[in-house]
């Protein structure tokens, strides 16, 4: 498992490589992106309940994350509530 999201994983920073090249927020997805993928390596090697429900939140909270900053321009108002209404509604189930 762990050899698969890291294989995914490369996959996807190798894609943003040439998909962010002119991109002012580089470094904010690229940091966001390495967060992700530390928490899912997190999920993957998680030896208790303890650390996999961190890790979880931590994907939860980077998948955030990148909604919000996902163009990397001012996210308007219906998207914040679009995605603070999603999150809270996977929270209470």
């Amino acid at each position: 498992m762990a050899v698969l999201v890291s294989g995914v994983g490369a996959l996807i920073h190798i894609y943003s490589l040439g998909y962010m090249r002119d991109d002012q927020g580089k470094s904010r997805y690229f940091a966001a992106l390495s967060l992700f993928m530390f928490a899912m390596l997190g999920i993957v090697f998680a030896n208790n309940f303890v650390m996999l429900f961190i890790f979880w939140e931590l994907v939860g909270f980077t998948s955030y994350v990148w909604s919000v900053t996902g163009s990397f321009e001012t996210p308007q108002p219906t998207q914040r509530q679009s995605i603070h209404h999603t999150r809270l509604a996977i929270s209470d189930s």
